[in-house]
């Protein structure tokens, strides 16, 4: 799939490089790991699965514009889609909310591994993870401070990632 628009090198093991418009001078701002089925765009900072490429010039690819980055991925492999109703199309767009989210708490659990540097030795010492596989895999924590309250609370409270009592969420992230 990205290969049809983007030159790409194999590099071994499964991963190639090439290089995002404008074409920069090493070539390699864009990695794509075929094992994991994921680019990482290192010149403009984005990322993720074969939808995120598809839908990447989408303001919401994976909320309001999942739908339209659905059908064009069912176009790309030849499948045709059936209409879909109300309902349908809103559970779809809710479970991309929820997509969205979980990527969101990622990169923040992330963050906070990566403004700790120390704690990569750590990794490497207790578990064998390399930096270089904590970044690829965004190995992350929670701290004790309210690291979701930045995010929305109704689609947090659909996730399940929190504890809902009567409506209200508790302090405790499941």
């Amino acid at each position: 799939m990205i290969g049809q628009e983007i030159s790409l090198h194999c590099i071994g093991n499964g991963e190639y490089v090439g290089s995002v418009p404008p074409v920069g001078s090493t070539g390699r701002s864009l990695k794509v790991n075929q094992k994991l089925q994921l680019w990482n765009d290192t010149k403009n900072g984005k990322g993720g699965d074969v939808l995120y490429w598809i839908g990447r010039d989408f303001n919401d690819s994976r909320g309001f514009d999942f739908p339209k980055v659905l059908e064009m991925a069912a176009e790309l492999a030849g499948v045709e889609l059936t209409g879909l109703t109300e309902k349908e199309l809103e559970a779809v767009k809710e479970k991309a909310e929820i997509h969205n989210l979980y990527s969101e708490i990622v990169e923040i659990y992330h963050k906070n591994l990566t403004e700790r540097p120390e704690l990569y030795d750590y990794l490497l010492e207790k578990w064998s993870i390399t930096s270089e596989t904590a970044d690829l895999l965004k190995i992350g924590y929670a701290t004790k401070s309210r690291d979701l309250k930045v995010l929305d609370e109704t689609t947090l409270q659909k996730s399940g990632l929190v504890y809902v009592n009567d409506g209200k969420m508790g302090d405790e992230v499941l």
